[in-house]
């Protein structure tokens, strides 16, 4: 197909498309819609704050879910985080603050 005859047709498929309402421009996503924000959100209101303030420790049983947050499943997550080196220095301080322990022989020295 010639360039113009496929000019056209980009042409001819755009104003149907516009004829449809296509939005050709999409909007900005609501605040709290991207993942680093859902993972601020989680950080802001986490459940591991009031497990520690609640029994003195972060020993979670598996498959304890307050909040219906798999609170075992969150801890090990943030304890791979850590040895890659992906959590900021804040996230680090506040889990040190709460009793957090990185590595198992840490746990029993504690």
């Amino acid at each position: 197909m010639p360039s113009a005859a496929l000019g056209g047709a980009r042409q001819l498929v755009r104003q149907s498309l516009d004829t449809l309402g296509m939005r050709w421009f999409t909007q900005p996503r609501p605040p709290g819609n991207t993942a680093a924000e859902r993972r601020a959100a989680l950080w802001n209101r986490n459940p591991a704050t009031r497990y520690a303030a609640d029994h003195g420790h972060l020993h979670v049983p598996t498959g304890c879910t307050p909040e219906g947050l798999r609170l075992d499943a969150w801890l090990y997550r943030q304890r791979r985080a850590w040895r890659n080196g992906q959590l900021t220095p804040q996230q680090q301080t506040a889990l040190t603050e709460l009793g957090f322990v990185v590595e198992a022989d840490q746990a029993s020295a504690g």
